[in-house]
């Protein structure tokens, strides 16, 4: 995995382009758009100053978004094509994808994270590439966001690493990260998240985040946990 330079988002060229995406179900026209703002915002200060920002005048607040956020340990941002090669080193690996979907090409890849970034403009939250500050390494890709190829579930948390960065704290700096984004930006009653019966080290990550079980869904294979908002004291 090799270190990554700034960069326009491929959904964003698309955008650019007036080209199109299918999703199951649904056609989506990418006509000529104004860009997503570009910033940083650091995880202490939820309220960033914008280093650079393009017109969003058709989102409202709490939709806009930020290109960049750094936590104690990762910097999670939006995606740029050249990530691909790096994402479907993890995302195409049948044994670090064991208990999810699992891409089968690189073209199965780059039209995940592609159609997920589309949305990000309509929901507000899509997956980042999580990148580990200390060596500038593409190490994961998850976060907040709204299933596009199944839309019904609502928000959920979902996080997908490399075997490299597995055991290190990286899942719940992110999870924690993300339901910042959930609270305080998007300000969501609830979120969703669900694990896989086999692997218990994810559904603890979600639990000490404060997820709870709701219901084991046995034609997926997955329990169904929620985390609603939390009550704000006066």
């Amino acid at each position: 995995m090799k270190d990554r330079q700034p960069c326009q988002s491929e959904a964003e060229a698309r955008l650019s382009s007036g080209s199109a995406i299918a999703v199951p179900a649904i056609t989506i026209s990418l006509k000529k758009q104004p860009l997503d703002c570009q910033g940083s915002i650091d995880a202490k200060s939820p309220q960033p100053t914008l280093t650079r920002h393009i017109a969003q005048k058709n989102l409202r607040p709490d939709l806009r978004v930020f290109s960049m956020i750094q936590t104690d340990h990762l910097t999670l941002r939006k995606p740029c094509s050249s990530d691909i090669d790096d994402l479907f080193e993890f995302l195409g690996d049948a044994e670090a994808m064991a208990y999810t979907h699992r891409d089968a090409t690189w073209r199965d890849c780059r039209k995940r994270v592609l159609v997920h970034e589309w949305f990000r403009r309509k929901d507000g939250a899509a997956p980042w590439v999580v990148v580990n500050r200390a060596d500038g390494r593409v190490i994961g890709w998850g976060g907040l966001y709204q299933d596009p190829f199944e839309r019904g579930w609502g928000y959920e948390v979902g996080y997908y690493f490399h075997p490299d960065a597995w055991g290190r704290g990286f899942a719940s700096e992110l999870v924690a990260r993300a339901l910042v984004e959930a609270d305080e930006r998007l300000k969501l009653a609830e979120v969703w998240a669900m694990a896989h019966p086999s692997n218990p080290a994810s559904k603890r990550v979600l639990e000490k985040a404060g997820f709870v079980e709701e219901r084991y869904l046995p034609d997926r294979p997955r329990f169904l946990l929620r985390r609603p908002r939390p009550l704000v004291k006066a």
